[in-house]
């Protein structure tokens, strides 16, 4: 299990999660930038803004009042200054701190390996019994 919480899923994905029901700013690979309420995100980043004032490469800015934008094309984020206060930092500072977390792994001692071959359990062991290993 992650510092974080989630299998597969990292500190940035989560911190955009924790961004949602904000004002945020993003700026694509074109050049445009759209700032406006972050109303949802998902884990591909991909954003559904609300209330957005949309700014060309040139400068021209246009509002609109909701936007679905692809993770794909995002370039940066730029979230609420009172995220660096989320609860996820204290559970990463403990950890760098060398306090462990329950469900946590901690540090110097190795993941335990694996038990076997799944169903079969074993060498021989998964459909038809254990022929010739007796």
């Amino acid at each position: 299990m992650s510092v974080f919480g989630k299998k597969g899923v990292g500190m940035p994905t989560i911190l955009l999660h924790e961004g949602e029901a904000h004002t945020v700013t993003v700026e694509l690979i074109t050049g445009a930038t759209y700032r406006g309420h972050l109303k949802q995100s998902e884990d591909s980043w991909n954003l559904l803004l609300t209330n957005v004032t949309a700014t060309t490469r040139e400068g021209k800015q246009h509002a609109l009042s909701t936007i679905y934008i692809r993770g794909s094309q995002i370039r940066f984020i730029i979230l609420p200054d009172m995220l660096q206060h989320a609860p996820m930092f204290e559970r990463v500072r403990a950890f760098k701190r060398g306090i462990t977390v329950p469900g946590a792994t901690v540090r110097g001692v190795p993941p335990p390996q694996p038990q076997g071959r799944g169903r079969g359990g074993g060498r021989g062991g998964g459909r038809g019994g254990r022929r010739g290993f007796y």
